[in-house]
């Protein structure tokens, strides 16, 4: 397939578009800063079927680095708020957002970027948010589900030194456009 990018427009004729490469973050305001150190996990599933018989001493399954694991044992707590930017793949929920949480469950959210006719500083309803997680808890699950059920080619998970995630990406198949998850978390507070 060819892009009109050799024309010096990008995919679908929009100057600068780089297919399968999300834009640079760029967060809204000040005082934001991501919080984390790089860990990250990712599914080594099609290795592990391809020579899973001469592989099952070696330990196969998911890739980490040491201390890889430590978002797997984080407890969300029940009341917080923290900055969602959730990027990638085709799929509504993109942008810049303040969660509330009170009691596991989101309680407020607050788009930080302008986008689909919502004005910065705006409380979103919650029913606009039926498919796409919104506390910490629920990106962990969509990145678990993504693992177990999903059988996803990459699951990465960034953390703080305490284990709670600064980022979750998700790349179910490698080979398809548009089908990645991206979760960034900023500027946790209890």
């Amino acid at each position: 397939m060819t892009y009109p990018a050799e024309a010096g427009a990008g995919r679908f004729g929009v100057e600068g578009f780089t297919p399968n490469r999300p834009p640079d973050p760029e967060p809204p305001g000040e005082g934001w800063r991501p919080i984390g150190m790089g860990i990250r996990t990712g599914m080594t599933g099609a290795l592990c079927g391809a020579v899973g018989l001469t592989m099952t001493l070696a330990g196969c399954g998911t890739e980490s680095a040491a201390g890889g694991e430590a978002w797997r044992e984080w407890r969300e707590p029940a009341n917080y708020t923290y900055t969602l930017h959730s990027t990638c793949g085709e799929r509504g929920g993109h942008g810049w957002f303040r969660v509330t949480v009170v009691d596991r469950e989101a309680d407020m959210v607050v788009a930080m970027s302008e986008r689909d006719g919502e004005a910065a500083g705006e409380e979103l309803p919650l029913e606009h948010w039926r498919e796409e997680p919104l506390t910490i808890g629920e990106v962990l699950a969509r990145a678990r589900t993504a693992e177990e059920e999903w059988e996803a080619d990459s699951v990465e998970v960034e953390t703080a030194e305490d284990g709670r995630p600064t980022s979750v990406e998700i790349d179910i198949h490698r080979e398809a456009i548009d089908d990645e998850l991206c979760y960034h978390l900023y500027d946790f507070t209890r």
